[in-house]
């Protein structure tokens, strides 16, 4: 199966209406709201890096905002640097 196939299939959100999974940016309860849908999701991982690879610019996947998503994928590219510094 797909990453896309796989979220369709088992993630949590299918459970529940598209929108709570598209927040405003400014909605810190929406968000909330989104974030415990993903808490416990056994797609979780999946699917965040899912809207990673793909560059998803808005909503909530993988438990992550796209702020946070945004961190989070510079923060592993500066790991990755470090981590290849220290190997030279």
């Amino acid at each position: 199966m797909q990453p896309h196939e796989l979220i369709s299939e088992y993630g949590n959100c299918r459970e529940v209406d598209v929108g709570v999974m598209y927040p405003n940016g400014e909605d810190t309860k929406g968000i909330a709201l989104a974030k415990m849908v993903c808490a416990d999701c056994v797609v979780k991982e999946i699917c965040l890096q899912q809207a990673m690879f793909s560059n998803e610019t808005i909503g909530v996947w993988g438990g992550m905002t796209p702020k946070e998503r945004d961190n989070y994928k510079r923060k592993l590219q500066r790991n990755g640097k470090s981590k290849r510094t220290r190997t030279l």
